[in-house]
């Protein structure tokens, strides 16, 4: 088990941060990207109950800052947190769409567990309004694989509805499957399989419309039984 802990933390205010004028569409931005990071940063710092000199490393988690923001090297950005204490401190951005602030986290975790640093910084920061609908539409759908998907015009959004649709219709295949095979005892279905079934439901499944309870109470019913 990691032996690498969360010692502080700190949310800035959600809003939208701009102003748009309907008769021109012009878009004012009055909390800036860099604002919110360094914000964040500074809280986290505080709340950590440190000094920014003792932190060895930072990873920032954005999802396409370059297409909402301008900015594609926008780590390096983060030095304006504390200037004097990180100059020349390496700074990591993570970009994996939805997870890029998960995948920040591990990344500075894995950093720890090697021994290569003690302390890191983990700040998550995305500015996704200072476009219109369409380049939103545009900068999301480039978190698909686009030669197939966003490239032929399918939406985020239209993605992960084709996503929760496919979960669906596979658990209902599984339940199936279990209807099935559980009266056979040659099959060796142990209680573990259940258990690691369950898990996988509830992670997956817990964003559509399936009566998770019921599902529920048919395996415990099936371990009893095993049992």
């Amino acid at each position: 088990m990691s032996q690498v802990y969360i010692i502080g933390a700190y949310n800035t205010k959600f809003g939208n941060f701009v102003q748009k004028n309907k008769e021109t569409g012009e878009i004012t931005d009055t909390k800036s990207i860099y604002d919110l990071m360094i914000e964040a940063g500074k809280g986290a710092i505080q709340d950590a109950g440190i000094t920014a000199d003792e932190i060895d490393a930072v990873w920032v988690g954005s999802c396409a800052p370059g297409l909402f923001a301008n900015q594609e090297h926008l780590a390096a950005t983060a030095v304006e947190i504390a200037p004097e204490s990180f100059r020349f401190k390496p700074m990591t951005r993570c970009e994996d769409a939805c997870a890029s602030g998960s995948v920040a986290i591990y990344d500075a975790i894995y950093a720890i567990e090697s021994g290569r640093i003690n302390t890191a910084l983990v700040v998550g920061v995305e500015k996704m309004n200072l476009l219109d609908t369409k380049g939103i539409t545009h900068a999301l759908a480039t978190c698909s694989y686009w030669p197939e998907e966003g490239g032929k015009g399918m939406t985020f959004p239209g993605l992960l509805q084709n996503m929760q649709k496919a979960i669906k219709n596979s658990t209902i295949l599984m339940m199936q499957l279990f209807q099935k095979c559980l009266p056979l005892p040659q099959l060796y279905v142990t209680e573990m399989d259940l258990k690691i079934l369950w898990l996988i439901l509830e992670k997956e499944v817990h964003q559509i419309s399936l009566d998770l309870q019921q599902l529920k109470q048919y395996l415990i019913f099936h371990q009893k039984k095993i049992q």
